[in-house]
């Protein structure tokens, strides 16, 4: 007896919706799911890491790629090249509380909020997950257009156009003729060293060495394995995770550059001057002033915004 004679009586949710581009380099935080996520390539070269049991297993995703990754699962994206990616989150049963409350259905490693996976939507029994599958880009394209093109309202009539080209997309993704797609390389500690770093980035005793010894290997061996998977070096990425955090609090203007810098993990204020402008493009003075002195255009107060290199992806909403 196949999934199809024994399918289950599917309650579909559709919750939020991502498309955007990625840029080369791009490298997302650890996060966990509450929900379902769907995630299709239409353009680029990008790496998706998922925990499975005691290992890491990298998905190596290109034009045509559909990846469903289920909650609870700790997990990142890495944008190899310029890369399209739409993302739908759902679940199978109408079961996820992000839903119904309009949340968000994801909690990053590094944020200190508690994931509590007793809340996780509920799957399938008859379905592995991941789930990867590549399929003609020129078949799942239309279909991701004719689906994020789909009002979301309160009219029953349209909620049905809307799951039921959610489900003429998923229909086509699980009977491609394609062979399913086979993961990638694997690896033990990747994934919790990642996460490691990332909620440690802003202590000053955190280094190549010292996060090498929590895990008991080389330093080699590890700044080794982020390179491979990241494209930089360990030491690179406990910096870029500094500065992305010094953003944060330039932007809020609570504190100096001065401070900001050792808020930070940064002994040295003015390596992380250099260190700033050399990545985001401008000083961490000049991100910091337009909280402090905002301009006047045409008798109204203007602020600055600014935007993390590498990063183009807006939750989608549908045109009026």
């Amino acid at each position: 007896m196949n999934f199809h004679d024994r399918m289950p009586e599917f309650d579909f949710t559709i919750g939020k919706l991502f498309h955007g581009d990625w840029l080369p380099g791009r490298i997302e935080r650890n996060r966990r799911l509450y929900d379902f996520e769907l995630v299709c390539f239409t353009e680029g070269h990008a790496q998706v890491f998922i925990e499975e049991a005691d290992r890491t297993v990298s998905y190596e995703c290109v034009a045509g790629t559909a990846l469903i990754i289920p909650p609870g699962r700790l997990h990142c994206t890495v944008a190899v090249g310029s890369t399209e990616r739409w993302c739908i989150h759902f679940a199978w049963f109408d079961d996820c509380f992000c839903h119904r409350e309009d949340l968000w259905p994801y909690v990053f490693a590094d944020s200190g909020e508690p994931f509590e996976p007793e809340r996780c939507a509920k799957a399938p029994e008859a379905l592995a997950f991941p789930f990867f599958r590549t399929i003609a880009t020129a078949e799942i394209l239309p279909l991701l257009r004719r689906f994020f093109g789909a009002a979301d309202t309160d009219d029953f009539g349209t909620k049905l156009i809307r799951k039921g080209r959610f489900l003429e997309l998923l229909g086509a993704i699980f009977t491609t003729t394609q062979p399913r797609t086979k993961p990638g390389r694997q690896g033990g500690i990747f994934l919790t060293a990642k996460e490691y770093v990332e909620k440690n980035a802003c202590s000053p005793d955190l280094s190549v060495h010292a996060v090498a010894g929590h895990f008991r290997v080389t330093p080699n061996y590890l700044s080794t394995l982020f390179r491979r998977n990241l494209g930089v070096s360990l030491h690179e990425y406990i910096i870029s995770r500094r500065i992305f955090h010094a953003q944060e609090l330039l932007k809020s203007g609570e504190l100096t550059v001065r401070e900001t810098a050792f808020a930070c993990g940064f002994e040295d204020p003015n390596y992380f001057g250099r260190a700033f402008a050399r990545r985001v493009g401008v000083s961490p003075g000049q991100m910091r002033t337009p909280r402090e002195i905002p301009s006047v255009t045409n008798g109204k107060r203007q602020t600055s915004t600014s935007q993390t290199p590498g990063f183009a992806e807006k939750p989608h909403t549908t045109p009026e």
